[in-house]
């Protein structure tokens, strides 16, 4: 058996195994960035018409399929069209992901800046409330504050907490490196 015939018999018996790890992978994913969005109720409903155009076929309804197959080509382009924010997104997150990063990257991120006007306003005896988003949705809270959409920096959040300025009595929020919004008035524990 020569050289070429063992790689070939290697990456045969592995091959299965890799195409299954990336299908997982790209599967989790995609799931991980649906479930942060409201597109999953889009696709519990694509799913529902998966399931019945899959039950018609094994019970040969055949009425059923012509109307499915009458709106299947529609259906195709208003998911493209419903999820086309979600798409575009997709790509951004992975052009932007680590696998695809050229030379070298700063590594101080978002929370650096969180914990060094911490260190900051410490210093100066003020305060600071900050919250991490992450898949809880808040809209209710973030809508008694000031939405700012703006990058998180250390002195942006000195500024904001500093003496008596119009926003320094609320919380701010902080989602993915963007300071959503600030003066957030947080509910009140029920003990």
């Amino acid at each position: 058996m020569s050289a070429f015939d063992k790689l070939s018999y290697i990456y045969n018996f592995v091959k299965p195994f890799l195409d299954i790890a990336i299908m997982t992978y790209l599967l989790y994913k995609a799931y991980d960035f649906m479930s942060k969005t409201n597109s999953v109720q889009i696709l519990k409903t694509v799913v529902i018409v998966a399931i019945a155009y899959a039950i018609a076929v094994i019970l040969d309804l055949k009425t059923l399929l012509w109307v499915l197959n009458i709106i299947a080509p529609g259906l195709v382009i208003s998911l493209t069209i419903i999820f086309q924010p979600e798409i575009r997104k997709l790509f951004l997150r992975i052009g932007q992901s680590k696998w695809f990063a050229f030379g070298s990257r700063s590594k101080h991120t978002y929370v650096d800046s969180v914990l060094i006007a911490a260190e900051t306003l410490s210093k100066q005896k003020r305060g600071m409330l900050a919250v991490f988003l992450r898949h809880t949705k808040l809209d209710n809270i973030l809508q008694s504050g000031t939405r700012l959409n703006a990058d998180v920096s250390s002195a942006l959040l000195v500024t904001i907490f500093g003496m008596d300025t119009p926003l320094h009595d609320g919380a701010c929020f902080i989602q993915g490196g963007k300071l959503v919004s600030a003066g957030c008035f947080l509910p009140l524990s029920e003990v």
